[in-house]
């Protein structure tokens, strides 16, 4: 072969104007992307129990979920998070199956659920998917941390209300933290130490739901 083309350069010299013209013609087609697309393998049911109690949502919601899920095929694995006011699922398919037929399958289990309370909400069921970076917003400004961390979560909700954006993370602010200083005399005329403080900080640093606030759009959870 090599000899053939040393002996013969005008065809090669063809040869390789085809392949560039074959390269330009086909060039502006061809897909690229930063993350390629992946199918989906998992499927996320979620349910929204308005105004109960992690406790209540996984005896609720997350049980009978389970019990219905494992009757699907071709189904890896399933987990259930229990949230205030909202049980979400997540189904993984078996590596080669049918997709469509395995979200068929989940949809018609979880519409077939008789056992939800009276106040939950109708399950959602749709398929995950990996999401895709498209765009980063500065928010910049003269007011301090906190306000400017207080209106990025601002903003991050009117994104999320607008539909279509699956996700919206807030990064460039430190964890909230809350101080507490002591003074050594104070502690000496209570007859204290530093971990009587700690405890007595931490006994009292709880989140308990207390019911939701309805009226509102959406609805509102109260914790105190």
């Amino acid at each position: 072969m090599i000899r053939f083309f040393a002996g013969h350069p005008t065809i090669a010299n063809l040869l390789m104007l085809v392949f560039l013209a074959a390269g330009l013609i086909a060039g502006p087609g061809l897909l690229r992307e930063t993350f390629p697309r992946a199918a989906p393998s998992a499927v996320e049911i979620s349910v929204p129990y308005p105004g109960a109690r992690p406790e209540d949502v996984e005896t609720a919601i997350c049980l009978p979920l389970e019990a219905a899920l494992d009757a699907v095929t071709d189904l890896d694995g399933t987990s259930c998070e229990a949230r205030e006011g909202l049980g979400r699922a997540t189904a993984r398919m078996r590596e080669g199956a049918d997709f469509r037929g395995f979200l068929a399958e989940i949809a018609g289990e979880v519409d077939a659920i008789g056992e939800f309370p009276d106040r939950a909400e109708p399950a959602r069921v749709r398929a995950l998917g990996l999401t895709d970076f498209v765009a980063s917003v500065a928010i910049t400004g003269p007011d301090d941390r906190p306000t400017l961390e207080a209106y990025a979560e601002e903003v991050r909700t009117r994104m999320l209300r607008w539909g279509g954006i699956a996700m919206v993370e807030i990064r460039g602010f430190p964890a909230t933290e809350v101080r507490i200083d002591v003074s050594p005399l104070a502690l000496r005329s209570f007859g204290l130490s530093i971990a009587d403080v700690a405890r007595a900080a931490g006994a009292e640093s709880v989140d308990m739901p207390a019911g939701s606030l309805d009226g509102s759009d959406p609805t509102l959870l109260i914790s105190v």
